[in-house]
């Protein structure tokens, strides 16, 4: 299939540039090397919410005597591994992906997966 415009990168600059160029009539492609929704949501600003309200909870729970409430804090810790499943957790239930994922399908945007490679820049003016 033929495009008009063909973005890199599934982040938020480039999901918004492929709905926004089939909304004005253009037929994108989004090219993604890993999952739509870029870093912010897969790896860095989502997961790391959670892990900063997870901070915020035992912040709480040492401090809870200040509101007098009474709490062994000695017993208080992080376990790692549960927490990171539920960081898992709420990335998916964000539904961002599939979201993402379902509004390109319906704005008709192609969607590949893979990864750009160093190449001879060629821009072609209509």
């Amino acid at each position: 299939m033929d495009y008009d415009v063909a973005v890199i990168g599934g982040g938020p600059a480039g999901y918004v540039a492929a709905i926004k160029a089939a909304q004005l009539g253009g037929r994108a492609v989004l090219f993604e090397k890993d999952a739509v929704g870029g870093t912010c949501l897969n790896r860095r600003c989502i997961p790391t919410k959670t892990y900063v309200k997870a901070a915020e909870y035992l912040h709480h729970i040492e401090n809870a005597k200040t509101f007098g409430i009474t709490v062994d804090v000695s017993s208080a810790k992080v376990d790692m591994p549960r927490l990171v499943a539920f960081k898992d957790t709420v990335v998916k239930k964000t539904d961002g992906r599939r979201g993402l994922a379902f509004e390109i399908e319906r704005r008709r945007c192609g969607s590949e997966r893979g990864e750009t490679g160093k190449r001879e820049r060629r821009l072609v003016w209509r």
